[in-house]
């Protein structure tokens, strides 16, 4: 299936990740569908992915709960077939620690039937490390 409007899709599924509520972000996905902040867990805390077992709502209550978002920009869209490619810039506070910054992402969305079976992320895991660490 090929997406009909890549753009529109994504700006609503990042327009209800903005409202920060973990069963609005959950309806986005299916309830089997990977996810992974891509990095090395091991050496840095903000690199997870969903792990076996654990509801999709379940993982977006732990996201919402250390990641706020504040605002995002889109920038590029790329569609083929199933597959979204986003690169965005978004503002996020850290809630642990209150710290808020602003990033860049590239999404890999997977699509099939309207929801997101698969969701990749590629930010700066080591500044994101480094909020995660610091002491307000």
């Amino acid at each position: 299936m090929t997406i009909s409007d890549p753009r529109g899709f994504v700006s609503g599924l990042y327009a209800d990740r903005l409202k920060n509520d973990p069963v609005t972000i959950a309806n986005q996905f299916t309830e089997d569908a990977g996810f992974a902040i891509v990095g090395r867990p091991l050496a840095n805390s903000a690199a997870v992915s969903r792990p076996a077992g654990m509801s999709v709502t379940d993982m977006a209550q732990q996201i919402v709960d250390t990641w706020e978002w504040r605002d995002i920009q889109l920038g590029d869209v790329l569609a083929e077939g199933d597959l979204i490619v986003t690169r965005y810039e978004v503002t996020v506070r850290h809630v642990p620690t209150g710290r808020e910054i602003t990033t860049e992402i590239v999404d890999f969305l997977t699509v099939k039937n309207g929801k997101v079976t698969d969701m990749r992320q590629y930010t700066d895991t080591a500044y994101l490390g480094e909020v995660v660490c610091s002491v307000t």
